[in-house]
């Protein structure tokens, strides 16, 4: 029988759910994030991501950093403005930026 293994939101990449214990290459998250075009995704999927990365931590994992996306929504050449995807909505009207 293998031991349980801590489970997590997919995106972490491979080695992001090791065991407690886990001997092996420091972990470092470069960009992560969701595109999300009415915003029900994007706070739930940091907050649980980053929930995941701090369970590995405290399990001995040594991640080194984590990185999300973007600071900011920003014009993708693909979508335009339409997907949000950074820490802060920006109001393309007004340019204010809120809090994801």
């Amino acid at each position: 029988m293998k031991p349980a293994r801590p489970s997590g939101p997919p995106g972490l990449g491979p080695g992001s759910d090791a065991p407690v214990g886990w001997v092996g290459p420091p972990i470092m998250v470069p960009a992560n994030g969701v595109a999300d075009t009415d915003d029900g995704l994007r706070s739930d999927y940091i907050r649980d991501h980053l929930a995941v990365i701090l369970e590995r931590v405290d399990n001995g994992v040594d991640v080194r950093g984590y990185f999300h996306w973007s600071l900011l929504d920003n014009f993708e050449w693909a979508e335009g403005y339409a997907q949000k995807f950074g820490l802060y909505t920006v109001d393309r009207g007004t340019m204010e930026r809120t809090a994801t």
